[in-house]
């Protein structure tokens, strides 16, 4: 009993002091004791027995029952060294490695977590982190931004894909996959990041959302009534996708762009939706469709649009 209270006397106060690991001795513990397990101020000194040894008396040359072991015989174990824990089973089990300084009781109970380990025995990553030291974040795609504190897999928010809910499904991309591919994107799909694809025949742009120029309107599929023009000359060419800027060509309006504007706008263009427009002189109404009154001819269009009600 002596033995074993000056055994842990002389730990604790190696501990506590900072002197060197069993073997080395000196102000930078740079020369080797005689003997290798014992703790040593001096070359040929035997302090203590580090874990796992015992009988100092012997130049601490016995090897206890398991290295985890803090030992005054060959059978007894009477605790365990850190990172160890189990004296019914010779502290053959290790402590959790989210333990702080890698301690933890005879239970397995850990006296405190590392940052980012959470539970009794610190094995499991805080709500949100996953992989090794808990230093990975769950994907957003992940329901309740809840996974698998071992590989991070979870099940899916809405629009999302893969066992980590870390892609959007097919035909999205964007914050929360909220935003739908372009339909000039090949099979639909497009990278979740930004939504970049291979564009289908007619098609162009990193997100495949412009029509190659002399095209518009629903898929692309309409061509231009004026190849003479240029990408420059306006909205008429490369129109975007949908109808949404450009998709109507100088001079058109309507359902496909099908009705042409009337020769009384000013410079023959008008609105796409309901051809709207500025008359030019001697016309009127909201189409420019109408001779000012009084008028039998509107300039020089008199035999598109004449004026039968005027009898002069």
């Amino acid at each position: 009993m002596v033995i074993y209270i000056f055994a842990i006397i002389l730990y604790f106060i190696n501990a506590i002091c900072g002197l060197c690991l069993p073997g080395k001795h000196g102000d930078s513990c740079s020369y080797n004791c005689t003997y290798r397990h014992c703790f040593c101020s001096s070359e040929r000194a035997c302090e203590g027995c580090e874990i796992g040894y015992w009988d100092r008396r012997q130049n601490c040359e016995l090897q206890c029952i398991s290295l985890t072991c803090r030992c005054t015989n060959i059978t007894n174990c009477l605790s365990c060294k850190d990172g160890s824990y189990g004296l019914d089973s010779k502290c053959d089990k290790n402590c959790s490695s989210g333990c702080a300084s890698n301690i933890c009781y005879n239970n397995g109970t850990c006296f405190r977590c590392k940052s980012n380990y959470t539970g009794n025995t610190c094995d499991s990553c805080e709500d949100g982190l996953y992989g090794a030291n808990c230093s990975l974040q769950c994907s957003q795609g992940c329901e309740g931004r809840a996974c698998s504190s071992r590989d991070g897999t979870c099940n899916c928010n809405t629009n999302y894909r893969g066992e980590k809910c870390d892609s959007c499904i097919e035909g999205r991309y964007g914050l929360s996959c909220s935003e739908p591919c372009s339909p000039g994107c090949v099979l639909d799909d497009c990278t979740s990041i930004n939504g970049n694809c291979d564009c289908k025949e007619y098609y162009k742009g990193d997100t495949c959302d412009v029509c190659v120029d002399g095209r518009y309107g629903h898929d692309c599929l309409s061509t231009s009534l004026n190849d003479e023009h240029s990408e420059t000359d306006g909205p008429n060419f490369g129109a975007a996708v949908g109808g949404v800027v450009g998709a109507v060509l100088v001079g058109r309006y309507g359902l496909s762009c099908s009705e042409p504007c009337n020769p009384g706008c000013v410079l023959d263009d008008c609105t796409s939706i309901n051809g709207n427009c500025d008359c030019k002189e001697y016309y009127k109404g909201d189409t420019c469709d109408v001779c000012v009154d009084g008028r039998r001819r509107c300039g020089m269009d008199y035999l598109l649009f004449p004026n039968f009600n005027d009898k002069n």
